[in-house]
C-alpha cells in the first residue's frame, strides 16, 4: 500500500449505524426479532412461526460449542502458525504494537484488552523494547471524547511492568476504531518517530490468535513486516459464566466474536484492506 496515497477510514463512519448493523447480523438482535415475531404472530401467520423457529434454532447454533469451534478452527490454526513462524520473536528490535479490545468509560480495560496487555507485558518485560505502540480509539459510551483505548491500555500495562517498564516509551495512538484504523494510524505515529517510511516498518504485533490472521494481514497491506506475538485466552472462571454444558451463554458471546472476525474478513478483502 503506498503511503502518499490517501485511504478509506472507518473512523468517518456513522458510530450508531454500525453498531446496529452489528447488532441485528451478529449480536442478538436479529435472534430477538425472530423470536418475537414468532411469539407475537404464530396463530395468524405461518411465516411468523416459521421466523420463530429460526430464531430459536440459530440461538441453540450460538450458543452450541460445536458451532463455535467450527467457525473458530481455520482462525486459531492461522494464528498459531503466523506465532510459530515468528518464532516467538525473540531479539526482534520492535517497536511493539498493541492492539486494543475495548474500554469502559470508567477506564477500565475490557477482558479481551487484558490479555492483549498481559501478553504484551510478558515480552517488554523480557526483551525491554524503547518504543511500544497502543493502539485503540475512544470508547463508544458518553465520555468517549475523554477515555480511550489505548490511555487505558498504557495505564494497565505500567501497573503491571512496574519498574520493569523504566526505559519504555509509551505512546498512545488514540483513534483507530477497526483493525485497518490500528494498521494506518500506527504507521503515521512511527514515522512521526523518524523512523523511515521508504522502508518496511518491523513490528512486534501482540492481539488475540483468533484476531491475528486479519490483523497480521492488514498491517503487511499497510506498508509493514509483522513478527506475531499471541496474546493467550483466559478461560471464563465457573459459574454464571462458565462454557461447561453443551449449551451455554459464554459460547454463544464467543461464536458472536468469531463471526464478526469472519465478516471483518470478508469486509476487509472486498475493501482491498488484505
Amino acid at each position: 500500500m503506498d503511503p502518499a496515497q490517501p485511504q478509506i477510514s472507518a473512523s468517518s463512519w456513522s458510530r450508531p449505524l454500525v453498531r446496529v448493523a452489528k447488532d441485528m447480523s451478529i449480536d442478538a438482535g436479529l435472534v430477538c426479532v425472530l423470536i418475537a415475531a414468532g411469539l407475537y404472530g404464530a396463530r395468524r401467520w405461518r411465516l411468523a412461526r416459521v421466523a420463530g423457529w429460526l430464531g430459536l434454532a440459530v440461538l441453540v447454533m450460538f450458543a452450541s460449542p460445536l458451532t463455535s469451534n467450527l467457525l473458530r478452527a481455520p482462525l486459531l490454526r492461522a494464528g498459531a502458525e503466523l506465532a510459530t513462524t515468528a518464532n516467538d520473536c525473540s531479539g526482534h528490535p520492535g517497536p511493539v504494537v498493541v492492539l486494543g479490545g475495548g474500554a469502559t468509560a470508567a477506564g477500565l480495560p475490557a477482558f479481551e484488552t487484558m490479555e492483549r496487555v498481559h501478553a504484551a507485558a510478558g515480552w517488554i518485560a523480557t526483551n525491554h523494547p524503547a518504543l511500544v505502540v497502543m493502539s485503540g480509539g475512544p470508547t463508544t459510551s458518553a465520555a468517549a471524547e475523554v477515555v480511550t483505548e489505548a490511555g487505558v491500555m498504557i495505564a494497565f500495562a505500567r501497573s503491571i511492568l512496574g519498574n520493569k517498564a523504566e526505559g519504555v516509551r509509551f505512546i498512545a495512538e488514540n483513534h483507530s476504531l477497526n483493525t485497518h484504523d490500528n494498521a494506518i494510524f500506527s504507521r503515521d505515529v512511527l514515522h512521526q518517530e523518524s523512523l523511515s517510511p521508504a522502508a518496511p516498518l518491523r513490528v512486534v504485533l501482540v492481539t488475540s490468535q483468533v484476531h491475528m490472521p486479519r490483523a497480521a494481514a492488514t498491517f503487511e497491506k499497510a506498508g509493514f513486516e509483522v513478527c506475531a506475538v499471541i496474546a493467550p485466552e483466559v478461560p471464563p472462571a465457573a459459574g454464571f459464566v462458565s462454557e461447561s454444558g453443551w449449551l451455554n451463554f459464554a459460547t454463544a458471546r464467543k461464536t458472536s466474536t468469531t463471526l464478526n472476525e469472519w465478516f471483518g474478513i470478508a469486509g476487509y478483502w472486498f475493501g482491498g484492506w488484505l
